[in-house]
């Protein structure tokens, strides 16, 4: 983890043309499986609307709603956890890896994470701490990364891309890196 400002990580700055490109085709091909938002996510909505306003000069579109715009305004994924109890409130996942934003919509962390192997017990409490602490003058920077057995970016479990397993070539894993940014809202 390395702190930083938020500015640098969400104001457009034309990433890769084809990740953006891709990132767009399954937000038009597929909203349903790339938006959604939980009761409480209204609010987190419009205060993250105001503060990409501050981080960039300029304010997403409400013209299909606030979540559409900000998924369209960033070129990002972004993920919305209410401060209480760490439920996932709303969010933009179009390049997911390996997980489905509908099934983790309204769960807290730990029920998300559930999935992953000894996450919960290694490390989950020491995640839930570094998430209350956040400084709300500060943005926290890291990447994550993964294999697969494609080089394809969207790994939704709806897709069935194919699954690492023993016996598999090395031509046929890939490197995936997501750099990742945690901020936390105002209120």
């Amino acid at each position: 983890m390395r702190s930083g400002r938020p500015s640098p990580f969400f104001t457009p700055v034309g990433a890769d043309p084809k990740l953006q490109e891709e990132r767009l085709h399954w937000l038009d091909q597929n909203p349903e499986r790339c938006l959604a938002e939980a009761k409480q996510g209204a609010e987190l909505l419009e205060q993250c609307a105001d503060l990409a306003a501050q981080w960039t000069g300029s304010s997403p579109s409400r013209d299909k709603g606030l979540l559409a715009g900000l998924a369209k305004f960033w070129e990002t994924d972004f993920l919305l956890l209410n401060r209480q109890d760490f439920t996932l409130a709303a969010g933009c996942v179009c390049l997911p890896s390996s997980w489905s934003l509908q099934d983790s919509i309204g769960k807290t962390l730990t029920e998300i994470h559930g999935r992953v192997p000894e996450l919960n017990p290694s490390i989950g409490s020491s995640i839930e701490r570094f998430l209350g602490r956040l400084p709300p003058d500060r943005i926290f920077y890291r990447e994550n990364w993964s294999l697969t057995r494609s080089g394809d970016l969207n790994y939704h479990p709806d897709l069935q891309r194919p699954k690492l397993c023993s016996g598999i070539s090395e031509s046929e894993l890939f490197f995936r890196i997501e750099h990742q940014a945690f901020a936390k809202l105002p209120d």
